[in-house]
């Protein structure tokens, strides 16, 4: 049972979770919008595909490069400097673009910058608070925080895109990187008022060099089973899940079926939906304590869904009405954000409270940098074999990879008693 809290550390607890929460809110949509409305405008001036994909591929890369690095400075230097300095940081670089381009116009060149810039400067933010977490609520309220905490990510995948539309429709780009600036100093502000040691046990450890301390992160993971095991189980479904959905999906629906533009926007709205209501839900109902059987039945339904994704493409079924086959994406597909949710919080909520505080950071920073490098081999691979094969193949190939995998890792007789 958790210990209960006296007023005043409910009343701590409670604001900390307030404004980590405004601060992931302003953080995620302010580097989420700018990125597609930035992306939009490239397309705008240069035309250029390849610009436009240039500019999101240079807001990705730095979050896996600098993950790890991120991860030791977390378990190294004091972590509320670190996530305020990082969003302070974020809107002095959009400030300085928005001042250069009223001297040069916004170039090219200064787009891309920028866009490293703040994929790195986000880097470090994520990866932090992440591994602050633990360190900000009473363990009671881990499962509630991480839950509104991917409710406010999906709403972010939801809503950015809409919203950088209209951004750029609406308002001169220029104007918008003065607002974004100015929102992201706010929540610097604000993340100045969190007490980072609500929970923090404090903990000695020899100082190596940085690249001794990220070595001995690494080794930790490896050595424990238990966090070795969630970690191999959460990269693998990041593989197996961009092969099914982020390039099957799209594939089947614009090319096979011949969704039109608007069906598929909507279409692809209902995955993120259905996360933000798994997470939503989870962070209302009472925290269910044998966290190994909500990822089994949230692995299962993701498996059994993703393996679904390529049945309207069967032959005996391609003649069936459009309408038919668009109501079914949006109940699998929903169904499917909805598992995500379920599996991804008990992940986060056992690696944390498993992780010991001064080795989270690596620990986390090692797991953002593991998921996001294996994500293009299978986008490539399923990129490949789409236009290969037929298109039912590639989603059931995906859906039973993370069967298996999730058979391999409940293996451990540790994660099964989680």
């Amino acid at each position: 049972m958790t210990p209960a809290l006296d007023p005043l550390q409910e009343r701590r607890a409670t604001a900390n979770m307030v404004l980590v929460l405004a601060g992931k809110l302003v953080s995620f949509f302010g580097t989420f919008i700018y990125n597609f409305a930035i992306g939009l405008y490239v397309l705008q001036v240069t035309g250029s595909g390849l610009s436009f994909a240039t500019t999101l591929m240079l807001g990705t890369i730095p979050r896996a490069l600098f993950a790890p690095l991120a991860g030791a400075l977390a378990d190294r230097l004091n972590r509320k400097a670190i996530v305020v300095g990082m969003d302070f940081l974020s809107g002095l670089i959009i400030l300085s673009l928005y001042l250069i381009s009223g001297v040069h116009g916004l170039q090219l060149q200064f787009i891309y910058i920028t866009a490293v810039l703040l994929a790195m400067a986000n880097t470090f933010f994520n990866v932090t608070l992440e591994a602050s977490i633990p360190n900000l609520v009473d363990d009671g309220r881990l499962v509630r925080i991480n839950s509104l905490g991917e409710s406010i990510a999906s709403m972010t995948a939801i809503g950015a895109p809409m919203l950088g539309g209209l951004i750029f429709a609406l308002i001169d780009i220029r104007i918008y990187l003065l607002i974004n600036g100015i929102s992201f100093l706010i929540s610097g502000i604000t993340e100045i008022f969190i007490d980072f040691d609500f929970r923090r046990i404090k903990t000695s450890e020899k100082r190596d060099g940085l690249l001794a301390e990220m070595r001995k992160g690494f080794s930790f993971l490896r050595k424990n089973g238990f966090l070795f095991a969630v970690a191999w189980y959460s990269v693998f479904l990041n593989l197996f899940g961009s092969m099914g959905l982020n390039v099957s999906v799209p594939y089947i629906v614009n090319t096979i079926l011949g969704f039109s533009s608007t069906q598929y926007g909507v279409v692809m709205g209902f995955l993120p939906g259905g996360i933000f209501a798994g997470s939503l839900l989870l962070s209302i109902l009472p925290e269910i304590r044998k966290k190994f059987w909500m990822i089994a039945m949230g692995t299962g339904t993701f498996a059994f869904c993703t393996s679904l994704l390529g049945f309207p493409t069967l032959s005996f079924l391609l003649d069936m009405h459009i309408n038919i086959s668009f109501y079914f994406y949006l109940v699998v597909l929903f169904l499917i954000g909805v598992s995500i949710a379920f599996i991804n919080i008990p992940v986060y909520v056992l690696m944390q409270r498993n992780t010991p505080d001064n080795l989270r950071g690596r620990v986390f920073g090692l797991l953002q940098t593991a998921q996001l490098s294996i994500v293009p081999a299978g986008l490539m691979l399923a990129g490949f074999l789409v236009e290969t094969l037929p298109g039912w193949v590639v989603p059931l190939a995906a859906g039973i990879g993370i069967f298996l995998i999730f058979a391999l890792v409940s293996r451990n007789k540790e994660v099964r008693s989680s």
